[in-house]
């Protein structure tokens, strides 16, 4: 149930789907969990390929300061209620990793 409800929610178009991100609990709140994020949107801005998570409330927050914006929750009968977010690349400052060779856009040839 919980799958369809899920895949229900998610993008049909090319996308990167960030399964899962977790710090252990000793480790969080140095920045561990940002400079996973900040790495992960940099390599997306280069491919320009939006990003999309099922997050919990308490990681809202994070996920919204790295440019994820929320989408409707979904309401599971009896459990948790995971909260769809999604990024859009953000082309301003995006720079490719190696400048001499162009970025690679095949991903882009999935729906043509």
């Amino acid at each position: 149930m919980l799958d369809t409800l899920l895949s229900e929610r998610r993008p049909t178009e090319p996308h990167y789907h960030l399964a899962f991100l977790a710090v252990h609990p000793d480790a969080r709140r140095i920045g561990r969990a940002t400079t996973m994020l900040t790495h992960h949107r940099s390599r997306l801005d280069r491919i320009d390929l939006p990003s999309w998570t099922d997050t919990t409330t308490d990681a809202q927050a994070l996920y919204t300061h790295h440019g994820y914006t929320p989408r409707p929750p979904i309401v599971l009968p009896d459990g948790p209620t995971p909260r769809p977010m999604r990024r859009n690349p953000d082309h301003r400052g995006a720079v490719p990793i190696n400048a001499a060779r162009p970025t690679d856009h095949r991903w882009q040839d999935l729906n043509a």
